[in-house]
């Protein structure tokens, strides 16, 4: 899993280079600000169970819409080319799944994403600047797990509920890319976004042995202040 992503993070990485190099017009904001901070919401995406599940034989990651968060903070280290960083996260993922031995595990997942790399600004307009991206991610992952289960004396069957427990989840590794739009003056501006994030399973099938997403599509709102 790694190689691909290490290859397209290459790739990704010369294009960017490239197209930083081009004759491309660029606004003024670009040219009079150096600095900038970026804070708003963002509605993440990823594949996977959710609610109340049928039967499965391995319990597999949630997955859902979600209402999350984003902060950032970057610098143009010329008016076509700069330098991120973002913290990001999705909100909390449940799922309830009947499951082996007559058990329902009620299932909780968050993800966390800490992006670094490179922005493109772009002119599309007066007011309005087109920022693709690209970077290499570090995703953490919180997880809990709480048990149900029947009591095997019979009459009558009573039924038990484990405390909450975490779920130990390595840090993974990712590649990132998304497109900003920013419309707004030179220092305050409105940026909606869409961003898409591939990450490694690593060893999350141990803890999750029915499945564990590695796509995160990540639309967002954000307001941006540039110094």
């Amino acid at each position: 899993m790694r190689r691909p992503i290490f290859s397209s993070l290459a790739t990704g990485l010369t294009a960017l280079m490239l197209l930083a190099g081009a004759s491309v017009r660029v606004d003024a904001e670009s040219q009079s600000t150096r600095a900038y901070v970026t804070a708003g919401l963002a509605v993440p995406y990823q594949n996977g169970p959710s609610g109340e599940t049928v039967h499965q034989t391995f319990v597999a990651a949630p997955g859902e819409w979600t209402t999350g968060w984003l902060i950032g903070a970057g610098f143009a280290i010329t008016p076509r080319f700069g330098l991120d960083v973002e913290l990001s996260s999705t909100g909390t993922m449940s799922a309830r799944e009947p499951t082996r031995y007559d058990r329902v595990e009620n299932v909780e997942r968050r993800d966390r994403f800490l992006t670094v790399g490179p922005r493109l600004f772009l002119r599309a307009g007066r007011t309005v600047r087109l920022e693709p991206s690209l970077g290499l991610v570090l995703a953490f992952s919180d997880a809990w797990f709480q048990t149900e289960y029947y009591a095997t004396a019979n009459p009558p069957q009573l039924l038990f509920i484990d405390a909450k427990r975490p779920a130990d989840l390595p840090v993974r590794l990712g590649l990132a890319g998304g497109l900003d739009l920013r419309v707004g003056g030179p220092h305050f501006a409105v940026v909606p976004s869409l961003h898409v994030i591939a990450t490694a399973k690593s060893d999350t099938l141990s803890t999750f042995p029915g499945g564990f997403p590695t796509w995160t599509f990540r639309p967002g709102l954000a307001i941006r202040a540039d110094f």
